[in-house]
């Protein structure tokens, strides 16, 4: 039964997919997000160690309640619903924090690499997948690296502070302030290979056994795509663990798929590159859904099945 319902599941996500590519932005939402949530059904059903039932999903498992209010798209909350549905179980299955406690819209956006940079409002939790950058130096029997792309009020911040934002990030466990840099500033911007400038903070770790940086770095990033970037994803309010970025793409698409279905005008207000900063970012996150979700489902179905 599991390899059937494998077989459907994935065959109706190609083909909501395609019929998202095919539509415009007023209802792509809709069909990207039953699009992925299709694909976590066969996501579920590769998933191996899972007792006979548990794979079978139900229900969305994730909801916005303040959604009838119609607030910006900044100030809608996302949680779990509490019932053990389709999120929530995948959520599982993917060794990722869920959403036990609100959150607000932003945050899961700015959990997107491609999307952090493209603002949809502020959030009180600010927290976005950050970028490790290790070179392979050391200091001592430490190992030196730069954690980038973190906000730039940290520029004025301490290193105290620094640090207790940092501690929301499981992949940055071990994280230690560097002694020759204790009395420079906490964060500067820094230079990326590609020619752009982010703020970054220094950081050491005790070296890893053997001096083996990919084992060092396989324990404490998220595959994303093929992407060799080293990126680490925050763990969302009262939780101990990060987020999976497909989770995170699940509670986007979801959201933007509920307030487009239930509140046409309001959507299509959003969509109005006239008079809406939103326009554009949402344009960029329903065009990018349509390339890196089927990317993710496919090393999500890999993930579950080793």
């Amino acid at each position: 039964m599991r390899q059937t319902v494998f077989n459907a599941a994935l065959e109706q996500a190609e083909q909501l997919f395609a019929a998202a590519a095919n539509v415009d932005y007023a209802a792509r939402p809709i069909l990207a997000f039953y699009g992925l949530s299709q694909a976590g059904r066969a996501i579920a059903a590769a998933a191996t160690g899972q007792d006979k039932n548990a794979w079978q999903l139900k229900g969305h498992g994730i909801e916005v309640p303040n959604l009838g209010q119609e607030p910006p798209l900044s100030d809608l909350v996302l949680q779990d619903d509490g019932k053990g549905g389709s999120f929530t179980t995948l959520a599982r299955f993917l060794s990722s924090a869920s959403l036990e406690k609100p959150v607000e819209f932003p945050f899961l956006w700015n959990c997107i690499p491609e999307l952090v940079s493209s603002s949809i409002g502020a959030t009180d939790y600010d927290f976005r997948v950050l970028r490790l950058y290790l070179s392979g130096a050391m200091q001592g029997m430490n190992l030196i690296g730069w954690v980038g792309s973190v906000p730039d009020r940290f520029l004025e911040a301490t290193h105290a502070e620094v640090s207790e934002y940092l501690a929301k990030y499981p992949g940055l466990a071990g994280a230690q302030l560097i002694e020759d840099l204790s009395s420079s500033p906490a964060a500067a911007f820094r230079p990326t290979d590609d020619g752009r400038r982010i703020v970054s903070v220094a950081r050491s770790w005790p070296a890893p056994d053997g001096y083996d940086i990919e084992a060092f770095v396989r324990g404490r990033r998220r595959r994303y795509l093929r992407d060799d970037a080293h990126w680490v994803f925050p763990a969302p309010p009262g939780a101990d663990t990060d987020i999976h970025p497909l989770i995170a793409w699940w509670g986007v698409l979801f959201a933007l798929s509920m307030l487009s279905r239930y509140h046409p005008a309001s959507w299509l207000r959003h969509l109005d590159v006239s008079s809406q900063s939103t326009a554009v970012p949402l344009e960029l996150a329903l065009d990018a859904a349509l390339e890196v979700c089927p990317q993710l489902i496919l090393d999500g179905i890999l993930e579950v099945s080793q």
